[in-house]
């Protein structure tokens, strides 16, 4: 793990923050940054479903049979990546 920070930062870098984790600032960073990642993934899946039924295609109004074809379809493609 060593390795990757060294490949991106610079040994002064590194130095500078380790200093701010150790600062009050730092500690509260430590300290928050979970509860925040986890708000805003919550955040995140809320949109994501918000989008997602705002860009659903309507399901035709035929038979049942029909209407599972069309969701069968559907999942597959956006099992392709064809929708974003």
């Amino acid at each position: 793990m060593a390795q990757v920070y060294a490949n991106e930062f610079t040994e002064q870098e590194l130095k500078d923050l380790v200093t701010f984790y150790k600062s009050p600032l730092g500690q509260k960073l430590l300290a928050s940054e979970p509860r925040a990642i986890q708000f805003s993934m919550s955040y995140m899946n809320q949109w994501a479903q918000q989008f997602r039924r705002s860009h659903q295609r309507p399901v035709p109004r035929r038979d049942e049979e029909a209407r599972q074809g069309y969701l069968i379809q559907t999942r597959r493609d956006f099992g392709r990546g064809r929708y974003g």
